[in-house]
């Protein structure tokens, strides 16, 4: 007989359900390894993604693209450049996630941004920063 015996197809039938376990959780193992495991509502990833962005925008701590701040101060071309570029040329430079960088006085009013100094902030129109106003939305 082909598969040995008078229990043999049983055999096979386990032998088949063990192979198609195996599998099972190969491909699960496989598909969590591939998926985005960045859950963005998770706190602490959340204040690692702002520690990320505000180094970014530090001159003095990573002198790059992106670097708006020196000794303190505000490089107003280099805040216009970045307020002009939309989230995939931002994504494209190292900025990914949702974000919004904006700016508020010591009264804690939105400071404009931009070159014509009406937008709101820099980045998703995902964030709210007032009732109804996106983050680059028109001041």
């Amino acid at each position: 007989m082909f598969f040995g015996g008078k229990n043999g197809g049983q055999t096979w039938s386990f032998d088949l359900l063990i192979a198609v376990v195996i599998f099972i959780i190969v491909v699960g193992v496989f598909y969590a390894f591939l998926s985005d495991d960045r859950n963005e509502s998770d706190p602490e990833q959340l204040q690692e993604n702002a520690k990320s962005v505000s180094r970014l925008l530090n001159c003095d701590v990573s002198p790059s693209d992106f670097c708006v701040i020196q000794n303190g101060e505000i490089i107003e071309s280099r805040l216009n450049a970045l307020a002009a570029m939309d989230e995939a040329q931002l994504a494209e430079k190292g900025l990914l996630g949702s974000f919004c960088i904006y700016f508020e006085d010591n009264d804690g009013n939105i400071v404009p941004v931009g070159v014509g100094g009406d937008q709101a902030g820099i980045g998703s129109p995902d964030f709210e920063l007032a009732a109804g106003l996106p983050c680059n939305g028109t001041i």
